[in-house]
């Protein structure tokens, strides 16, 4: 694998930016079944090119926008269209805005479509947006992010589109003597497929019929951690987290651990625990479980 970055100095605030990557990948491999054994071996290059251009507002302000050209070559096997080589064409563009030093700002968003898939379900087309958002003010830190994804695959009569949003808020202490972090994450997640889907011969006579897939999910996730520094090297800890989906499979979990620990004056760590874990399955309901565990565990400290 080959990676080359270069960048040019235009004028006093554009710069050219460009990128040049390679791969030569290789895998071979054998199974045997009844004494029989089969082989296959996977070969094909990657060649990557990409280019576009950087402009700096001002010292905390810049803004990137290029263009990416992505070629692979197979050796031995083909795509589902019957070619040997797949191309990914794309845009990208990044915006980084340092409001001070405590405050900054990042957004992001790519594009990209491919020719001649290797498989049905890869992507033909994509995109992705994310924003992030960080602040750090004494002690006490915070951050957000938005992520926007969807993939579309159209191969064929085959058509499959798969779309994410997520937001991320987290805030935190990190004192001296007490540490407390806490976090909030919410996902919604769709998958969606119309495909044909054809049957040998063997079953009644040949014939294809139609195959509707609909998935959402809508996910959140919550947590929170504490930890104090005690005299004499004693620590004191836990955390909690509690996960849920709501969509098409219902799920529910809960964790929360509590702990002690204490650090040797030689380095030795000792550390004694008890963790709750509550699992539920709405859907079927035999997967539900409950636990109660008790951890001891021991580590050394370099220093």
């Amino acid at each position: 694998m080959y990676d080359f970055d270069a960048t040019y100095l235009l004028l006093d605030k554009l710069a050219v930016i460009g990128a040049f990557r390679f791969q030569d990948f290789e895998q071979d491999g054998f199974m045997s079944v009844d004494g029989v054994r089969q082989e296959s071996m996977l070969k094909y290059k990657n060649r990557a090119l990409e280019g576009g251009l950087q402009y700096q507002f001002s010292p905390d302000l810049a803004f990137t926008a290029g263009y990416r050209n992505e070629i692979r070559d197979l050796d031995g096997t083909e795509t589902v269209t019957y070619e040997e080589r797949t191309t990914r064409n794309g845009l990208f563009g990044n915006v980084k805005w340092n409001l001070s030093q405590s405050y900054r700002i990042t957004a992001d968003y790519q594009f990209g479509t491919y020719d001649d898939p290797y498989t049905l379900i890869s992507p033909t087309s994509f995109h992705r947006f994310r924003l992030t958002a960080k602040a750090n003010i004494q002690e006490f830190r915070f951050s957000g992010s938005y992520l926007w994804n969807k993939t579309e695959s159209e191969v064929y009569e085959n058509l499959w589109n798969s779309s994410k949003q997520q937001i991320s808020l987290r805030a935190g202490y990190h004192g001296a003597k007490i540490q407390v972090f806490g976090g909030y994450s919410y996902m919604d997640v769709e998958h969606e497929s119309d495909r044909i889907i054809a049957y040998p011969p063997a079953w009644a006579g040949s014939g294809t019929f139609p195959w509707e897939i609909f998935y959402e999910g809508k996910s959140s996730l919550l947590d929170a951690s504490l930890s104090a520094n005690l005299a004499n090297n004693w620590r004191l800890g836990g955390y909690a987290n509690f996960y849920w989906n709501r969509g098409f499979w219902e799920i529910d979990r809960s964790t929360i651990k509590g702990y002690v620990e204490y650090t040797f004056d030689n380095g030795l760590i000792t550390q004694l625990g008890y963790r709750y874990v509550n699992f539920e399955e709405s859907l079927s309901g035999f997967n539900d479980y409950s636990a109660n565990i008790f951890e001891i565990s021991f580590g050394y400290l370099w220093k």
